[in-house]
């Protein structure tokens, strides 16, 4: 997720963006997380939607969680 996020980082320099309105969602939601947390003053606002966690990808399956 960390590489991914630097992808990003990367990706808006090439294109000379200085700050972005970011969204994550289901895994882009970890890494959006470690974005803008290593990249703070390129966010202009940070949205996360039904999303993992930086350590919490990928998630145990339901099937350890549900006792039938």
């Amino acid at each position: 997720m960390t590489d991914n996020a630097n992808m990003l980082k990367e990706f808006l320099d090439a294109l000379e963006i200085d700050q972005v309105d970011v969204i994550g969602n289901d895994s882009g939601g970890g890494i959006s997380q470690i974005f803008a947390a290593n990249y703070p003053k390129r966010v202009r606002s940070l949205t996360l939607t039904n999303c993992d966690t930086h350590d919490n990808c990928p998630r145990m399956p339901l099937s350890r969680l549900w006792k039938w």
